[in-house]
């Protein structure tokens, strides 16, 4: 199942860039200085329009993408992974074993 978990906002400034599929070193900044740096390596990915929000992918090599959703006149960045759910089944009912985040 794929999950997205809130890190911090960034400026509206970084929209044209974003729209260009640049990381420039500003937004490099940004994210460094928020504890989640990016490198040259990464990239955007895609850009997204859907019926709510604006969206951007930042691809990381080795490690959970981000995702950057313009949220009310706001630029939201989140991590984005997946929750793999194990089930046991005991008798007819099944319970929750294990949740591990990738």
């Amino acid at each position: 199942m794929k999950h997205a978990e809130y890190l911090f906002s960034i400026d509206m400034e970084f929209e044209n860039n974003l729209n260009d599929n640049i990381i420039d070193a500003e937004l490099m900044n940004t994210f460094e200085s928020n504890g989640f740096p990016l490198s040259e390596k990464d990239s955007i990915t895609t850009r997204e329009k859907n019926s709510l929000y604006d969206s951007w992918w930042i691809k990381k090599a080795n490690s959970p993408e981000y995702i950057i959703w313009e949220i009310n006149d706001e630029l939201k960045v989140y991590k984005s992974g997946y929750i793999e759910y194990q089930f046991t089944k005991i008798g007819e009912h099944y319970y929750e074993i294990n949740i591990a985040v990738t």
